[in-house]
């Protein structure tokens, strides 16, 4: 599984393991967009007193004015592939450098594993979906 560095592997394995029993499909690009350091760090400074989890914060707020244009549209897309909410995609292809292209594409080879389910530690913490 690919992580931009160690502090977003660590904030991936946090995030899942305070969720619980609750590691359904479509939460996992979610939490694996919105573990990346530069949007882990913008929740943890400026919105973690007013939404106690970056999920919470993410599916409530409408934008993301202190997030570049190309975090915010990555974390656009894990919202869409948690709600199916509509984003524009084209958008994001054109603004996204490698690396957060490369996020993207994680972000949704992970909920294809878990929808054909191929039987793979997707979530990082040793949980096999089958």
């Amino acid at each position: 599984m690919y992580f931009v560095d160690g502090e977003h592997e660590l904030h991936y394995r946090q995030l899942l393991q305070n969720r619980g029993n609750d590691l359904r499909s479509e939460y996992l690009p979610l939490v694996y967009i919105l573990s990346v350091p530069t949007i882990w760090q913008t929740w943890n400074l400026s919105y973690r007193q007013k939404f106690p989890s970056p999920i919470d914060w993410a599916l409530q707020v409408e934008d993301f004015p202190m997030l570049s244009q190309a975090h915010a549209l990555l974390v656009e897309s894990g919202i869409s592939l948690y709600s199916g909410a509509l984003m524009a995609l084209g958008e994001g292809v054109q603004t996204w450098d490698g690396r957060l292209y490369r996020l993207f594409l994680q972000a949704v080879e992970l909920r294809r594993r878990l929808v054909f389910g191929t039987g793979m530690d997707v979530t990082g913490i040793g949980i096999q979906f089958m």
